[in-house]
């Protein structure tokens, strides 16, 4: 864990995050109320970073990466900052126009909570499939080595079908980390969590209050401060829960095949559950919407139980190996 904290991306991140606090804290000396809200903001950031469709895109991704041995140690920060550019652009143009253009962005919003929503589910429902077929396979070489027989090398998912060969292309496209950016920035367009709702709410509020813009722009960046370290710290984590699985030992082959039975259930199910998404926001039921609404309040709480599964597992097998090797 300490390690983690020294990697550069995570080290800069730490250092913005104390940057924006204590800038925070100047600007708005002797105002507690505002720096209560400033405090709001921050955990807005915190706790949106554990929104499972983050803790899904992120660590799907990063299996992918891994399996084809290329670089993933930058995909949850390229996400985070694609996130947070809208975040961003959305909280300067309410800081910017007030009033003028609340009713402008909030049906940008409208129209970007579909790309937004389709975007995630295609983008899960994909890795899902991706991953799909690595836990295929991986089950079969379990099988194989358990029989004695040589270990396959695992060549990149082409499949046989045209859907197969359809997500493999589109997924293939996905091959350095600075591309999951512009997954973040889709993701990020529907503004359809309550965090980012807050936020907007935030910037409009300090706008009406005839605070100036770049005292303003304080709260987005406070939240984009909390949200990019968390998303970048999952990521990285997550880098050392699947590298340590990649041997092709019988057990360490167990924890692969624990942990992506995990990632693709959790691809499957978000996926499914943005499609119902997208049938509220096209069917305009409002029961139906209501029940979304609910579903959507525990999404937070869904992604840490998940981060903590993840750990969870890794913490079984890693005390197993331990024990192996010390009898």
């Amino acid at each position: 864990m300490g390690k983690l904290f020294k990697t550069p991306q995570v080290a800069g991140l730490i250092i913005f995050n104390i940057v924006m606090l204590v800038l925070a804290f100047i600007v708005f000396a002797g105002n507690w109320t505002i720096l209560a809200t400033c405090a709001l903001a921050y955990s807005y950031g915190l706790r949106h970073a554990f929104d499972i469709d983050h803790i899904t895109a992120i660590d799907n991704m990063t299996r992918k990466f891994i399996s084809q041995n290329k670089n993933p140690r930058y995909l949850g920060l390229m996400f985070s900052m694609g996130h947070s550019t809208i975040v961003v652009v959305a909280s300067f143009l309410l800081a910017l126009s007030g009033l003028a253009l609340k009713d402008k962005v909030m049906a940008f919003s409208d129209v970007g909570g579909i790309i937004g929503t389709l975007t995630s589910a295609v983008v899960l429902l994909g890795l899902g499939f991706v991953n799909l077929y690595t836990l295929k396979n991986t089950v079969h070489q379990y099988k194989e080595c358990k029989a004695g027989k040589p270990l396959e090398v695992h060549m990149p998912y082409q499949g046989r079908s045209f859907i197969s060969r359809a997500i493999y292309r589109l997924f293939s496209k996905i091959d350095k980390s600075y591309k999951m950016y512009i997954v973040g920035f889709l993701f990020g367009l529907g503004f359809d969590t309550a965090t980012e709702v807050g936020l907007l709410g935030i910037s409009f509020a300090g706008a009406q209050s005839h605070m100036s813009v770049w005292a303003i722009m304080i709260f987005p960046f406070l939240f984009v401060a909390g949200m990019t370290l968390l998303d970048t710290i999952d990521n990285l984590l997550m880098v050392g829960i699947y590298s340590w699985g990649t041997i092709g030992t019988l057990k360490r082959m167990k924890y692969n095949i624990s942990m992506l039975s995990v990632s693709v259930t959790l691809a499957f199910v978000v996926g499914i559950m943005q499609i119902f998404n997208l049938i509220s926001l096209f069917t305009g039921d409002d029961a139906f919407a209501r029940t979304m609404d609910i579903v959507g309040n525990v999404m937070a709480p869904m992604g840490i139980g998940i981060l903590i599964l993840f750990v969870l597992i890794w913490m079984f097998f890693a005390r197993r190996m331990r024990a192996k090797r010390a009898n």
